[in-house]
């Protein structure tokens, strides 16, 4: 996934999310319904990639998505996930620009 990042490959990218995704729900079974149907439903909206993270059996989930549409798409996902589960309450959904990559912070001798 990181190759295909480093390349621009997000369809790729997205590709090995989804992969990852489907076997921490399969394999580990930590994923709850709402997790699944969130990193779901992001994806089928047009997010180029999108999954779960978390402390397992909850969490949250992060989509990429292009700016341009970023709107309409955060409306329609919050509207699924709150038809889904109407039941549960506290959900939080906001938008922010990706930060930069992970980097090292080196010291320089003498400091």
């Amino acid at each position: 996934a990181g190759d295909a990042l480093l390349a621009g490959d997000l369809e790729a990218f997205g590709t090995h999310v989804d992969r990852s995704q489907e076997l921490g729900s399969r394999l580990l079974k930590n994923q709850v319904p709402e997790l699944q149907v969130l990193a779901r439903a992001a994806r089928d909206l047009g997010a180029r990639a999108a999954s779960a993270f978390g402390a397992g059996f909850g969490g949250s989930v992060w989509c990429l998505a292009e700016k341009s549409g970023i709107d309409e798409l955060s409306s329609e996902w919050q509207n699924r996930y709150r038809g889904n589960f109407s039941d549960v309450g506290g959900d939080v959904f906001f938008k922010t620009q990706a930060g930069p990559p992970a980097f090292e912070l080196l010291r320089r001798p003498n400091e």
